[in-house]
């Protein structure tokens, strides 16, 4: 297949008017310099260059050390993963009041209003879903860290990958301690890979 080709096929979404979008208003301009192939020239790149690059590169590639950025629509959409954890484990476990007290926000309880947005805005009736703690954000925070940054090894894992990817949680989150009573950090880890796996 030919770059002519494929760029045919690429303009394919212009050439029917957009029912819903506007992606005809937004690059249509563009449309008849990307059809002209006339004014291609093909990049030359210094071996050298490129092989000095990569060694700058390599301690980067090679070192393992992600980082990872988590914006405020993040933490809105964890904060309410927390909350689904936690009606989760209200449902289906067992669990003592003072537990579950731990687990849900209390009156007193401060939560950041700018992580409760999404919550807020999916909750159609006062009370339908289920805030979470402050200890419960963090543990899920915490988690998702441990989740994304195992993410790129998950599909070359041997074994049980569900059991792998708690155990890393479990010694990720090792600072973030829940009542034992009835093992609910155990319970909130299990909850949580379900969810995310």
């Amino acid at each position: 297949m030919n770059v002519k080709t494929l760029r045919v096929l690429t303009i394919a979404q212009y050439l029917k008017g957009a029912d819903a979008g506007s992606y005809d208003l937004d690059e249509g301009a563009f449309v008849s310099d990307f059809l002209d192939t006339g004014h291609v020239t093909s990049a030359t790149v210094d071996s050298s260059a490129e092989n000095t690059m990569f060694e700058l590169c390599k301690p980067l590639i090679d070192s393992g050390n992600e980082t990872i950025v988590i914006d405020a629509v993040d933490l809105n959409c964890l904060y309410y993963l927390g909350g689904y954890v936690v009606s989760c484990i209200k449902k289906h476990d067992v669990l003592c009041d003072a537990c579950l007290n731990e687990l849900c926000v209390q009156e007193h309880e401060f939560v950041d209003e700018s992580v409760t947005k999404l919550l807020l805005a999916k909750e159609y009736w006062s009370g339908c879903l289920i805030p979470c703690s402050q200890a419960v954000f963090d543990f899920v925070v915490a988690a998702e860290m441990a989740f994304r940054t195992l993410q790129h090894k998950l599909l070359s894992s041997k074994g049980n990958v569900k059991q792998n990817v708690m155990s890393i949680i479990a010694e990720k989150t090792s600072d973030i301690n829940f009542s034992t009573c009835h093992d609910v950090k155990n319970k909130l880890i299990k909850r949580y890979v379900n969810a995310r796996l």
